[in-house]
């Protein structure tokens, strides 16, 4: 025992309380000045020497709770006299620090008080600190941040008159402190890129785990929905990567995994997006810190949802609720009832995505965070999009959506909502505006490295991408985002040529297979056996084509049992050769290809000339899409079915029937485009037409017509003597009597001209 505690405890004895207390305050005294400030202040706070005890405490405070002994700290400050207490800004402070983490309310009420203490003493650091403690609370118990805007006023105040904000431990609490409230409050904040740039400077000094984990929070946090969150994930890579154990807290590490998840949740890359989502949820498990779970779980969610996998979002989203049934309701409550508005749009359950987007926006209004707040109106406005209803309201959900963000809107925000809006005015009618959007969206989010939008789903997702494709936008990012979620056609019926599936098979002009973008060899026919198949399954129309058939032409002599073996045998191998076990479907022994997973051209083309039917046959036709699906069945039609391997008898039908097709709709589009007197959309339409057959006079006369009423006769009469020459040659025979009454027409009206 020391010499002043056995001095003191043999004069307990005999001394009245007076002397003892005076003997404690000289042990005090003692055993501050020999190192011993734990038993000074116990026998200060003993002997009533409130000043000196308030004064050790206020020293040792921060070191208690860097070991974590709130309660030691909580216990010296509740034996100080009230009065003292209240009037100490300083001893206020470490009694709220004290506090937060098991009482933020009191926590709070703690640095309310403190901070007009300090103002009143003109201590800046003392105000700063303060702040900051305040926010972080807030932000820690994730409540009502409406609270945040006072403390952002008097920030704002302070920083007018004092914007030295302490030395750099000090200045990195407080820059991520007011960075995460502007997050949430006040993303529009004069000082906001000022901000940012110095808590980036301030992350890359050497500071203890805990405030870089804070700085890393609010920069993450301020650039999620920019494209530089995609560069400070690198910074966060490189910096995990650069070893040396410097991920020694668990808060940095659990901060790095979010940040890692969010990231490649935006950028489309959902699997390793999991990975890191697992890995955070099992670290967290393990040190028992969860201050980011809730945060994991909804990211674990979002893949889910993302990749329309239900069940793996449930299992997140059950976990959430949960946690949240004991908890007053907070931003993660408002997260929760988005996530269930996003789920029900996934699920196609459209009047319960509704009912969810509204009870969210009621609890993100209520919450006061701005960016949920956004969500939250982007989520409803799919939802009334999506029922049909109100369009004037989602437009104007999606407007007030569009958030500030630092000096201009916000990127990711701005994208998903022009992509919402295109869908919304390609339900109603306006092709244009939504391919306006769509462009726009698409190319913002290529240059920005993003998959597609949060609260994306197949009944929005899905046409919106179709159009892009068929309008040649931004092709080569769609087949991308359709590959990154796994996304189907949501019917078989005109799917677009450039639709990404995992089979393509080209057979108009010559014969080849795409599997997953990748060419596959194409041998002769007798060496491979499964692609003679696919030929002639293509060749009798790919669907319902009956075994017997199948087997009859490519095994006429086998018999029956021999004929079916090899009919299974070769079925086996050629879904093998595919890759795809869905891309061929065997049922009451007909046998058809799987359009949600094969692209065949000859389907593609027989779909786009009856687009084109529906076009021409229209009082009213559309002369852009008239071009732009004439384009894609000139595009389609390569050449003649197998290209040299239609001199097969099995392939002739087919080959005759699309060669047939392409010159009627060839010269039904020419006779358009001479109705409207666009002469030269009728002279490229009537060359295409004898490129296919350079017989047919009925386009020697077209291109006769066009280029006279082009005021080119010279060239009209060139057209005819090559239909002559040609029909000699080819035929030995002359022009029709229409084509030379027409010539004849042509060559004397040059004549009297």
């Amino acid at each position: 025992m020391a010499y002043p505690e056995l001095r003191l405890k043999q004069g307990q004895k005999c001394w009245e309380r007076p002397q003892l207390d005076a003997l404690r305050q000289q042990a005090a005294h003692i055993l501050r000045n020999t190192g011993q400030p734990e038993a000074a202040i116990e026998l200060a706070l003993s002997g009533s020497d409130w000043l000196a005890a308030a004064s050790m405490i206020a020293t040792q405070a921060p070191h208690l709770l860097v070991q974590g002994r709130h309660q030691t700290l909580l216990g010296w400050l509740q034996r100080l006299p009230e009065t003292l207490l209240t009037t100490n800004p300083w001893l206020l402070y470490w009694q709220g620090a004290a506090f937060d983490g098991h009482d933020p309310l009191a926590a709070g009420h703690c640095f309310a008080s403190a901070y007009p203490l300090f103002e009143q003493n003109g201590d800046a650091n003392g105000m700063y600190q303060t702040l900051a403690s305040a926010l972080l609370v807030s932000w820690m118990t994730q409540q009502n941040h409406q609270g945040m805007d006072r403390w952002l006023q008097r920030f704002d105040q302070l920083f007018a008159q004092q914007p030295n904000m302490g030395e750099t431990a000090a200045e990195a609490r407080v820059v991520s402190a007011v960075l995460m409230a502007i997050y949430y409050r006040r993303p529009d904040h004069p000082h906001a890129e000022a901000l940012l740039a110095r808590a980036r400077q301030l992350w890359a000094e050497p500071l203890e785990a805990r405030l870089r984990w804070q700085l890393g929070s609010a920069i993450g946090f301020y650039l999620s929905g920019s494209a530089e969150l995609f560069q400070w994930a690198r910074t966060l890579r490189m910096y995990a990567a650069s070893g040396n154990n410097r991920l020694d807290s668990p808060l940095e590490h659990l901060h790095l995994l979010l940040s890692l998840a969010f990231v490649d949740c935006f950028a489309g890359r959902y699997d390793t997006s999991r990975a890191y989502v697992r890995e955070g949820l099992a670290l967290g498990q393990a040190t028992g810190v969860q201050v980011y779970k809730l945060f994991l779980l909804a990211v674990g969610a979002y893949n889910g949802l993302m990749q329309t996998r239900l069940a793996e979002a449930d299992h997140h989203l059950d976990e959430m609720r949960v946690i949240l049934a004991s908890q007053a309701p907070n931003f993660h409550t408002v997260h929760y009832h988005l996530l269930l508005n996003w789920r029900a749009l996934v699920a196609g359950q459209f009047a319960d995505a509704l009912d969810h987007g509204r009870a969210a926006l009621a609890l993100a209004l209520e919450n006061g965070a701005v960016y949920p707040l956004a969500r939250c109106r982007h989520g409803l406005a799919l939802a009334l999009i999506a029922n049909d209803q109100s369009p004037q309201e989602a437009l104007e959900l999606l407007d007030q959506a569009k958030i500030r963000w630092g000096t201009a809107r916000l990127q990711q925000m701005e994208h998903d909502c022009d992509l919402s809006e295109a869908w919304l005015r390609l339900r109603m009618g306006e092709e244009e505006t939504a391919a306006r959007l769509l462009t726009a969206a698409l190319l913002q989010g290529k240059e920005q490295g993003w998959g597609l939008p949060l609260w994306s789903f197949p009944a929005w997702i899905e046409p919106l991408l179709r159009f892009a494709l068929e309008r040649g936008i931004e092709t080569a990012c769609v087949q991308s985002l359709i590959r990154q979620v796994e996304l189907s056609p949501h019917t078989t019926k005109g799917i677009p040529a450039n639709w990404p599936l995992p089979v393509k098979i080209q057979t108009l002009g010559y014969f080849a297979v795409e599997v997953s973008g990748e060419p596959l060899p194409i041998d002769t026919p007798s060496k491979n056996r499964p692609l003679e198949l696919l030929k002639v399954l293509v060749a009798f129309g790919g669907r319902d084509v009956s075994d017997t058939r199948l087997m009859d032409t490519l095994w006429p002599d086998a018999s029956g049992d021999a004929a079916t073996r090899s009919l299974n045998t070769t079925l086996h191998r050629l879904r093998k050769t595919l890759g795809v076990e869905q891309a061929i479907v065997l049922k009451d022994r007909n046998i058809s290809l799987d359009a949600h997973h094969v692209w065949l051209d000859v389907w593609a083309f027989e779909r786009t000339l009856e687009r084109l039917r529906q076009q021409l046959d229209h009082p009213h036709a559309n002369p852009s899409s008239v071009t732009r699906l004439w384009d894609t069945a000139s595009t389609l039609y390569a050449g003649p079915f197998l290209g040299k391997g239609a001199q097969q008898s099995w392939a002739l039908d087919m080959a005759e029937r699309q060669r047939s097709r392409m010159l009627r709709f060839t010269l039904a589009v020419g006779e358009y485009w001479e109705k409207a007197s666009d002469w030269e959309q009728a002279i490229q339409v009537y060359r295409k037409g004898l490129e296919i057959d350079p017989l047919v006079e009925s386009f020697y006369q077209g291109l006769m017509r066009c280029y006279e009423s082009l005021g080119r006769p010279s060239e009209a009469l060139a057209a005819y003597e090559r239909c002559r020459k040609l029909l000699g040659e080819g035929l030995n025979v002359m022009p029709g009597a229409e084509t030379v009454k027409l010539y004849k027409d042509i060559r004397a009206r040059t004549v009297i001209a």
